[in-house]
């Protein structure tokens, strides 16, 4: 992270010169007579005055370009829903990132509220220099207070954001900061063998994730180095308590000994700083590092600092273990 901090610690992330400006509005907005900015057009990105918006936040993305620090910006105070696919672009570099944020003056963030696929969101492989920075997930259908909830057993499993790369490849330098997930099945996952590097995780919210089919994180990683800094994670793997002993029944949102507010799976170069920990279904921070081959214990997690986080309820605050140890060498260093 390169680009700095305000007086107040929030991330500082300005448009560049040849910056596309895409303003969205569910209640305003027309995809048909919407128009981009540039940044000499715009003197507020917050009040940016009698803007034309799109309407739909896949318009938005099909008018960003691949490698540009084009932006995307949201009405706060509205609401959308997202199709399967709703992937977004790489940026140019670590200064001059492809952002995905909000505008406008209304106290609420704006709230993608359902997506017809996996995720709400994907940075798909090789999306590099991506910041997500101001928006609500709120996985409405999911939540049972919600007049949009489906149904106990017509809840399926939808990530926050996915940030996914196959195993031979590398990527990262993505900003997620000051968002607010709520009702997913994770809040942030990073998955496949890529190599996900500078990932940096910096005061969201990230809450009440859990699955009636499998297994639910507030945030899970695969093979990332990354800053967990100055988050609450309150209440996630779980809605109610287990009512069937055993620990695998997750109908209805039942606590499972599988489900924990932060799962890392071969962490490396990683630090949770300052970050809030309350009421996971079993455990606060799960870490595993299993061997890569099997029969031979060999490092896969490295580097990793846990520092000045408070963790309150469930069951173990940190477990660094994993399910295969042959006793032939070392899983972990400098932990």
């Amino acid at each position: 992270e390169v680009t700095g901090w305000d007086e107040t610690g929030w991330s500082i992330v300005t448009p560049s010169e040849d910056s596309r400006l895409i303003f969205v509005s569910s209640s305003e907005g027309d995809d048909e007579t919407a128009e981009f900015y540039a940044p000499r057009d715009i003197t507020d990105l917050q009040n940016p005055g009698q803007v034309k918006p799109f309407k739909t936040i896949q318009a938005a993305i099909d008018q960003s370009r691949k490698g540009f620090p084009d932006w995307i910006l949201l009405r706060r105070g509205d609401e959308w829903e997202v199709a399967a696919r709703a992937e977004l672009r790489a940026g140019r570099s670590v200064s001059e990132r492809s952002v995905f944020t909000s505008y406008g003056t209304h106290p609420d963030r704006p709230v993608i509220k359902r997506s017809d696929g996996r995720e709400m969101l994907r940075i798909w492989s090789n999306r590099n220099y991506v910041a997500v920075m101001g928006i609500s997930f709120h996985a409405q259908e999911r939540d049972p207070q919600s007049a949009n909830f489906a149904g106990w057993g017509n809840v399926g499993d939808v990530d926050g954001i996915l940030i996914y790369g196959p195993e031979g490849t590398k990527m990262g330098s993505i900003l997620i900061e000051d968002n607010h997930f709520n009702y997913l099945s994770k809040g942030v996952s990073i998955d496949g063998d890529a190599q996900h590097v500078d990932i940096v995780i910096r005061r969201n919210v990230i809450t009440n994730s859990y699955s009636e089919s499998g297994h639910a994180q507030g945030m899970g990683a695969s093979s990332a180095s990354a800053l967990v800094e100055e988050n609450i994670f309150d209440h996630n793997g779980w809605l109610v308590q287990q009512k069937i002993k055993g620990g695998k029944e997750e109908a209805e949102g039942q606590a499972t000994i599988y489900n924990h507010n932060t799962y890392f799976r071969r962490a490396v170069d990683t630090v949770f700083r300052d970050n809030i920990f309350l009421r996971p279904s079993s455990i606060h921070n799960k870490w595993t590092a299993n061997p890569s081959i099997k029969g031979i214990d060999d490092i896969t997690s490295s580097n990793l600092l846990m520092e000045n986080n408070l963790y309150v309820g469930g069951e173990i605050g940190i477990s660094a273990g994993g399910n295969s140890d042959y006793d032939t060498g070392h899983r972990w260093s400098n932990i």
